[in-house]
């Protein structure tokens, strides 16, 4: 497998910052923010989870496990099959 570009590694990591981040403050960010994400750890949680979406779909089980939400269990089911 080929080594992502870093224009490709950039994209993902915006990806995972707008997903798992929050909307900026209105008057407080310059108008170029598109999302705050408070935390290293959870943007490389986020990124891993990207790059293998096997190891987040197991994660999506466990919690359908203790929770029993059917959503959790369709989307883990839904990574797998794709």
């Amino acid at each position: 497998m080929d080594k992502p570009s870093d224009r490709q590694s950039a994209v993902r990591l915006l990806a995972c910052i707008v997903a798992g981040g929050r909307e900026p403050e209105p008057g407080k960010w310059d108008q170029d923010v598109v999302s705050i994400l408070d935390g290293q750890a959870r943007l490389q949680a986020l990124d891993f989870w990207m790059r293998y979406p096997d190891y987040l779909a197991n994660e999506l089980l466990n919690a359908y496990e203790e929770t029993g939400l059917k959503e959790t269990f369709d989307t883990a089911k839904r990574i797998f099959d794709d």
